[in-house]
């Protein structure tokens, strides 16, 4: 079974056992039934990674991150950069408190990275963006044609790339102000890909090749 929001963290207590990751991440997003067990994983942290590094060409390790957003995307996204060695993540939120609790969350399991919290808000993020190799956006915001306008990009480096795990049919506000601006960015398509090849494979022990991503670019 595949599990999609809102159920993801719901489905948990249902479950016999979660394996370490979705357990970290607090949400489960594809269940597995081996004998008499349902098994929850969350595949949603490997298929960002399997994306950024094919999609963008992005090398994670030593990478300074910022997340936009502070929700159950931003969890699978935070623990699979940090698994990656990234060297610091910056979790911007317009609910700072929230942003706060999530790095809280994750400081004693990753103390190698490091961890702070910001307002979204173009000043707070002005202070950030010169140092970013990755801004990472696990908000809604765009899937409706939204934009962030606080971004500063123009003390965002060169070499930044950008990513949007919202997906869309075409150019996402965020992706198309990213490239306007010479940067290299996609949207969230090829993470919806990879976190569904992850989950076959926990289901049938093979690779479905380019089937899903083959039948994704057709309708899109």
């Amino acid at each position: 079974v595949n599990v999609t929001i809102p159920h993801k963290e719901a489905v948990c207590s249902f479950l016999d056992e979660i394996d370490l990751d979705a357990e970290l991440i607090g949400a489960v997003n594809t269940i597995v039934r081996r004998d008499d067990k349902l098994i929850g994983y969350n595949t949603d942290g490997i298929g960002l990674v399997n994306s950024l590094k094919s999609d963008l060409g992005v090398e994670l390790a030593g990478c300074h991150v910022v997340v936009l957003g502070a929700g159950g995307a931003a969890r699978a996204a935070i623990v699979a950069l940090a698994q990656q060695g990234v060297r610091a993540v910056v979790v911007v939120n317009r609910n700072v408190d929230r942003a706060v609790h999530l790095v809280e969350r994750y400081l004693d399991h990753f103390p190698d990275v490091e961890f702070s919290a910001l307002a979204l808000d173009e000043t707070s993020l002005t202070t950030v963006a010169p140092e970013a190799d990755l801004i990472l956006n696990s908000t809604s915001i765009g899937l409706s044609g939204e934009s962030f306008n606080v971004i500063p990009w123009d003390i965002v480096k060169g070499s930044c790339a950008v990513y949007d795990m919202v997906y869309a049919v075409d150019e996402t506000p965020l992706v198309r102000s990213a490239r306007q601006h010479g940067l290299s960015a996609c949207d969230g398509l090829g993470m919806l890909i990879a976190q569904g090849e992850a989950a076959f494979q926990l289901w049938t022990h093979h690779h479905p090749g380019e089937a899903m991503r083959s039948a994704l670019e057709r309708v899109r």
